[in-house]
């Protein structure tokens, strides 16, 4: 399961770890492609290289991309924005903070 922080309230999805790819971005694009398409979040290169995917994972701020799913992952991973910076929408994050974001009512 994974429960993220998404337009302001938890949501919590099931997926099948065996009919996904290793890393969480895999997970992430699983969820959007078959179960809530309205998600939005960032990627790029999927090398961890250009830091597009960064979010916190587990409690911990990493590159979803390279990150991968415990094997044993039985329990519930949380996925959220970076702490430290503005949400724009779901799990996207920017760091400008001399602009006005939009409300949720907003963005679309």
């Amino acid at each position: 399961a994974f429960v993220g922080s998404v337009r302001g309230v938890q949501e919590t999805d099931y997926i099948d770890l065996n009919k996904c790819g290793p890393m969480f971005l895999d997970a992430l694009f699983k969820i959007k492609d078959e179960i809530d398409p309205t998600l939005s979040f960032r990627r790029s290169c999927r090398e961890g290289i250009c830091g597009s995917c960064a979010m916190n994972v587990d409690g911990r701020h990493t590159l979803s991309c390279i990150t991968p799913i415990p094997k044993t992952n039985n329990e519930k991973s949380f996925i959220a924005p970076l702490t430290f910076l503005n949400v724009l929408k779901d799990l996207i994050a920017v760091s400008y903070t001399h602009l006005t974001l939009p409300t949720n009512a907003e963005v679309q």
